[in-house]
């Protein structure tokens, strides 16, 4: 077994265990400290049940980035979820809507619709319809 991989996954605990302490500050400083690229790196893994628990880390990660402009109240960016798109993570989240386990589909298109208000990539759609 890779020891990298090993290694991602005792990360990927810490992270989802941070993740729902619903505690604002300390999910911010766990992203000062560069959760953000050890979950896009997570989500080119295929093993299901580590992308379902890093979706699950991801959304609470994000909700607090929501929560804080809420608590502001200054109507502002999610700084996180900002962060997260420019990591090309939101292009993670689309490719993995092609994954076969339908829970990750669902899970990644619940995330973009709340954060995003991005919608579902449907393949059969014609882009040139009016």
């Amino acid at each position: 077994m890779d020891p990298d991989i090993e290694i991602k996954k005792e990360a990927l605990w810490a992270i989802s265990n941070a993740s729902h302490a619903k505690n604002v500050a300390l999910i911010f400083k766990v992203v000062e400290f560069g959760v953000m690229t050890a979950l896009c790196d997570i989500l080119d893994m295929q093993e299901a049940k580590i992308l379902l628990i890093a979706l699950e880390a991801l959304n609470n990660i994000l909700r607090a980035g929501k929560d804080m402009i809420n608590f502001n109240k200054c109507g502002g960016v999610n700084e996180i979820a900002l962060k997260f798109d420019e990591m090309d993570g939101v292009l993670k989240l689309e490719n993995l809507q092609t994954h076969p386990n339908v829970k990750i589909y669902q899970r990644v298109v619940a995330i973009m619709d709340e954060h995003y208000g991005l919608e579902e990539v449907d393949e059969n759609t014609n882009s040139e319809q009016a």
